[in-house]
């Protein structure tokens, strides 16, 4: 491994530590801690991944016509 190949793992490791790690450890935290928010939020992911998935089987149509 290069210098900067070794710098920028550093740095990745540093910004999933300090900072990624931390805000989802937070946010899992809020969550759990409240029913109705939790509801909201499953029911916000479900859209979300429903959103995706259409997305895709739209590229997909297009990219078979």
């Amino acid at each position: 491994m290069t210098n900067r190949q070794v710098e920028t793992s550093r740095e990745i490791r540093l910004w999933i530590t300090g900072i990624v790690g931390p805000a989802v450890l937070a946010a899992g935290t809020i969550i759990a801690g409240d029913p109705e928010l939790r509801a909201q939020f499953v029911g916000w992911t479900k859209k979300q991944i429903k959103r995706i998935k259409d997305k895709l089987r739209k590229k997909e149509g297009e990219q078979n016509a």
